[in-house]
This record gives C-alpha cells, structure tokens and sequence, in this order.
C-alpha cells in the first residue's frame, strides 16, 4: 500500500542515461567477481600480482586457491600462462591502456578468463570472457558493478534472488559536494569496507543516479585529459603506451625516471593514490621486482570529467618541480 504524507524523499527521477546493457548489476566489482567465482567454482586462478589486496578478498573468502602472476612494464603478462581443468585466468586492463591486449586474451582463454574493467568503465563485454567493472571509482555514486558475462551462460535466476544492496554510506559524497573533501575521507574508506561484505544487486540509489549522469561528456572528458597529458609527457614517460591508445580511464599512468614523493603533490591539493601499497608490503614481493617498482614509482595523474585543461597545466607544474 503506497504511503501517503510524511517527511520528503531525495527527488531523485530515472532518467534516460544507460550506457552498460547487462542485466547483472552488483553492489561492487568485488561483489561481481563473488558471484562468478561462488558459481563457476574454479580450483585456482592466476591474479596479478600488480593488484589491490581487495580483489584478493573474495577468493579468500571462498577458500579459492589463486596464483600470482608477474607482469612486464608494458603491463602485460610475462609467461602466459596454461590453464588446466578447472582454471581460470584473471587480468586488469590497466588504466584503460591494454584493450587490445585484453581481447587477444580473451580470444586465447575464452570463458576462462575474467577482465577486472574497474580502471575501465566504459568497456563492455564481447560475449567471450567475463568482464566487470566499478562504478563508485569512476562516478559520485555509493556503490554499482556492472558484469558482462560469456553469451551462453544465463544465471539471471540465481541473480535475482539477490536483494538490492541497502548497506552503504553517503556521508562522503555529500561532504566533497560541500567542498569537504579531506573531511570525506574517513567516510569514503568506510563505505570501501563496507561495499566488499556481500553480494547484493546494485542499490537503487546509484541506479537512479547513474541514469542521469552525460556519460559520453565523462567519456570525451577523459580522452582529451589523456591526449592533453599524454603529448606533454610521452617523452619522459617510462610506461609505454601506444600511439593509438585512446583511453577513458580515471588516471594517465605516468613513469618519470626517478621517485617522486607523492606527497608533494597531496600538500598542493592534488590527491595522487598508491597503486598499490600492498605490492611493496605482500610477502613474497622480491619475486615481483617490476610490480614493487611500479608501487613505488608509478604516478597515477586524475583526467576525469571534473578537470579541464587549467587543472592538468598545474599538475604538469607540479611534475616540472619535482623533475
């Protein structure tokens, strides 16, 4: 029976933006890969090395043996790997730079591979392999995974007996809208944690806010960010990337020749993450030399939706002084 009166709602409408066109729509990217490891049942997969310790979580939790793999500074596997029964082989797209790469995996392995697109919104699926995706790391949404999986394999019952995610926080959202970024924060890394605790279906908050988010201005945004980066750093950028590499990512990975103290940059307001501690602090770490290295050099610069041209020219300031 509908409720009549009472305090007010958001006012929040579907709107019409609709981008990904899968039914399979989680809480989290960490909650997408759950749901294809607790189904398929692998009895191991090979995971990067180079990775966050998050994506670790639901392999543990489901007591699934994985593999570390290394990777080159192309940021390609290093000895591909051959799968026996029951294996399964899973790959980054880093910074939405390995496409290519990822579909000629993707026709080697087939449905046994799973591509983590959380550095890469906007790629979809090819009905081959598994992809899913993060909305929270691309948008000002709480919580949202979109999956694509291979084309003969249909587990919407399984998914709808999955109840919308209701456990999320919003307290950082509303303070960097509020020019409150750093005071967020805590509340960010809490609704982190909390996004990793279960496997729902995406909340309805974030579906209704993600309908009416201009994805292909955050598409066109990110192109030119990373064109305008690109062609100010390709000469003393250390990561190879392509000519043609025309990406969306959040971040332009760049690899100057010497350290840079991130820190440096987080006292002039410009908020560079740690891809990824963890690399430098996991046990076993002196047999992954190139991953540590990336950890500790890497400098992941912010090109989405939210910046224009000004904003790179003081980051690329920043890179001048430090250089």
């Amino acid at each position: 029976m509908k409720e009549i009166g009472g305090y007010f709602e958001l006012e929040l409408h579907q709107g019409n933006a609709n981008f990904h066109d899968t039914p399979y729509r989680f809480n989290s990217g960490r909650a997408a890969l759950g749901f294809i490891l607790d189904n398929l049942k692998p009895v191991n997969v090979y995971v990067p090395f180079y990775t966050c310790d998050a994506l670790l979580e639901p392999l543990k939790k489901l007591g699934i043996n994985y593999t570390f793999y290394e990777i080159d500074q192309s940021l390609e596997i290093k000895s591909l790997p051959k799968l026996l029964a029951n294996e399964m082989l899973l790959y980054i797209n880093y910074f939405d730079i390995k496409v290519k790469y990822t579909e000629y995996l993707s026709q080697r392995y087939k449905d046994k591979l799973i591509c983590d697109c959380t550095q890469s919104y906007f790629l979809k699926g090819n009905g081959v392999s598994w992809y899913f995706n993060s909305c929270r790391k691309f948008f000002g949404v709480p919580d949202g995974s979109f999956l694509y999986t291979p084309k003969e394999t249909d587990w919407l019952s399984i998914y709808e007996q999955l109840e919308p995610n209701e456990n999320f926080l919003t307290a950082h959202l509303f303070a960097r809208f509020n020019g409150e970024t750093q005071k967020g924060y805590p509340f960010f890394q809490d609704n982190e944690a909390l996004n990793g605790q279960q496997i729902s279906q995406i909340s309805k908050l974030s579906s209704y806010l993600l309908s009416n988010i201009d994805e292909q201005h955050a598409i066109n945004s990110r192109k030119a960010n990373f064109g305008f980066l690109h062609q100010a750093l390709k000469d003393s950028n250390h990561l190879p990337i392509l000519p043609s590499v025309d990406s969306s990512s959040s971040f332009y990975p760049y690899l100057p020749g010497k350290l840079m103290d991130k820190r440096q940059f987080w006292k002039l307001l410009v908020f560079i993450p740690n891809f990824w501690n963890e690399c430098v602090q996991r046990q076993g770490n002196e047999q992954f030399p190139t991953e540590v290295y990336l950890s500790e050099h890497l400098i992941p610069i912010p090109i989405d939706h939210r910046y224009q041209s000004e904003d790179l020219v003081r980051i690329l300031d920043i890179i001048k002084n430090l250089s």
